[in-house]
């Protein structure tokens, strides 16, 4: 609350340096002092993107835990919002800061590579991702998972993961193929659902096998 105007200062994905001050207990804080170091009116001009990126914070929201170093999760959240404006594909970098998140987070999910003989996805045939362990496994390995949950991808679902994951950093040149997205976010709304039990209501696809 604050009886100064403080346009554009607390806008969704704005960053602002504040000052707060609180008189007592209870009362509720009062703003005292503004500062905009980033202003991203730019991405309230597209409604499908506003709305990702929604879904973006209300994930952080549901699943942040105690103890997670804020400055980490917040510099990739920063990392994201420039490369989408710095104009890459939005749900091509949404999907790769999910899976990155997932690391930082304590779920993480290791798809740049066969977990067994650490090569990048090439091979034909159907490919296996362990839920439990967050691992993929090519054809010829698969003779390594056990009985945990698992789920199987294509070679191109492989391919298309192992490109969210392999660069080391959000930027615009990240890209999969848009007919490969759904069935990549599928697949992440699956693995969140497993080690948390927290759902994807925003996403319609979260109950489909993929």
């Amino acid at each position: 609350r604050s009886r100064r105007r403080l346009v554009g200062g607390l806008e969704p994905f704005t960053r602002t340096e504040f000052t707060v001050y609180q008189s007592r207990p209870g009362k509720l804080p009062v703003i005292q002092d503004l500062k905009v170091l980033a202003s991203r009116f730019d991405l309230y001009r597209d409604l499908d993107i506003f709305t990702r990126l929604t879904d973006v914070s209300r994930f952080l929201m549901q699943t942040l835990p105690p103890g997670v170093p804020e400055y980490e999760v917040h510099e990739l959240l920063e990392a994201l919002l420039t490369a989408i404006l710095g104009g890459g594909r939005a749900q091509s970098l949404i999907l790769s800061f999910y899976l990155r998140a997932f690391g930082m987070l304590g779920w993480r999910l290791d798809v740049g590579a066969c977990a067994t003989c650490k090569k990048l996805p090439a091979m034909a045939g159907e490919y296996e991702i362990d839920f439990s362990e967050g691992r993929m496994f090519c054809p010829t390995c698969l003779k390594d998972i056990k009985n945990s949950p698992h789920t199987r991808v294509s070679l191109d679902q492989a391919r298309g993961l192992s490109k969210l994951i392999l660069p080391p950093r959000l930027k615009p040149g990240i890209a999969i193929d848009p007919a490969l997205e759904s069935d990549i976010r599928t697949l992440i709304d699956r693995y969140l659902l497993w080690h948390t039990g927290i759902d994807s209501p925003s996403n319609p696809l979260a109950s489909r096998a993929v």
